[in-house]
């Protein structure tokens, strides 16, 4: 039987959805209107000097050196760039329908924003960004294979990007010194036992995607932490912390560009083996939480995770040999963390 995408978003229903209820959207028109999207996994924070005492002031993105650093054939080769929008995700979706009519080539496109005003990230959570010092930005994705009339052809081509952005967003990270990223399945990237960065891919049922991303660049998270009052926080870091000094965000978009396109470019088994290699939950007890993790709900249990298959599914044995093996799981329907790792035990990253 052919299984969805587990942890892609469709557009027209406004959530993420798998198995049976996407592979039925797949096959039938879709009316795709802009729902919630993306924003940078942030916090605010103090933007003071770093530990060698020199002050940050951040500035406007600067796309002449954006274009310099760009080494790709389509990805990023049209950037938009916002000084403040609601989503750039919203942009996108909008960029992508308009497309549609006109029969333009807008694959690869990437649509910017110095500050997000109504981003919000997995399960409705609001996710905040100081304006200037972090990466927020979308790419339109309109590949041969979505628009295929193999609908197996646009389902494996999800699953590889999905799988794809937060390595893409690893890799990045690592040349821009901040070395040891790992990817948390299903979308996020951490440094050092915190979140830096998160990822989501919206579909639009049809023939397009939408593939959001957030980075703390240059943000300090320092100083008073508003976010740990909130249920079972996801503690942040920044390329700027993890680095120990400012970071370009120019080269930064341009490597994540460049890698994600030759992610894609590779196929499958390269995807595959550059997540499980940085695979943060592999070999780790979790908790999959079946509502969200700021709610107890008496179906959650512990498990060992074992690694991401190739349909995307994470899979995990649960604790004490219940459950009969082991169990396949979708970002859509539970969320998990790595137990201990940066929070207290019993605690929940998403």
């Amino acid at each position: 039987a052919l299984r969805a995408p587990p942890c892609v978003t469709l557009l027209a229903l406004g959530r993420a959805c798998a198995g049976a209820t996407l592979r039925a959207r797949l096959s039938a028109p879709s009316s795709v209107s802009p729902r919630r999207f993306l924003a940078c996994p942030g916090r605010m924070a103090a933007t003071g000097p770093d530990a060698g005492g020199t002050p940050f002031a951040p500035e406007p993105f600067d796309r002449g050196a954006f274009g310099e650093h760009l080494r790709t054939r389509s990805l990023g080769r049209r950037l938009i760039v916002h000084d403040e929008t609601d989503s750039t995700m919203t942009r996108a979706d909008e960029l992508l329908r308009a497309a549609a009519e006109t029969g333009e080539d807008v694959h690869g496109a990437v649509i910017l924003a110095e500050r997000q005003t109504g981003g919000v990230g997995r399960r409705g959570r609001a996710w905040h960004s100081d304006a200037g010092l972090n990466l927020l930005f979308s790419i339109a994705w309109c590949t041969p294979e979505l628009q295929s009339p193999s609908r197996a052809a646009a389902i494996a081509h999800l699953i590889q990007l999905n799988l794809a952005v937060p390595v893409a967003v690893a890799r990045a990270c690592d040349e821009a010194g901040a070395r040891g990223a790992r990817v948390k399945w299903p979308n996020d990237v951490w440094l050092g036992g915190a979140k830096v960065a998160g990822c989501l891919v919206n579909f639009d049922g049809s023939a397009a995607a939408v593939v959001g991303v957030g980075i703390n660049v240059n943000q300090r998270f320092d100083g008073p932490a508003p976010f740990a009052a909130e249920p079972r926080a996801v503690p942040p870091t920044s390329l700027r912390e993890a680095a120990g000094a400012p970071v370009a965000r120019e080269p930064l978009l341009a490597d994540v560009c460049g890698a994600l396109e030759e992610l894609m470019r590779g196929g499958m088994d390269l995807v595959l083996s550059e997540f499980e290699a940085r695979d943060l939950l592999r070999g780790r007890l979790v908790r999959v939480h079946h509502a969200a993790r700021e709610v107890d709900d008496p179906r959650d249990f512990e498990a060992t995770a074992e690694g991401v298959s190739g349909e995307g599914y994470l899979r995990v044995r649960r604790a004490g040999g219940a459950g009969g093996g082991v169990l396949k799981l979708s970002g859509e329907e539970v969320s998990v963390r790595p137990a201990g790792e940066g929070m207290q035990a019993g605690e929940a990253a998403g």
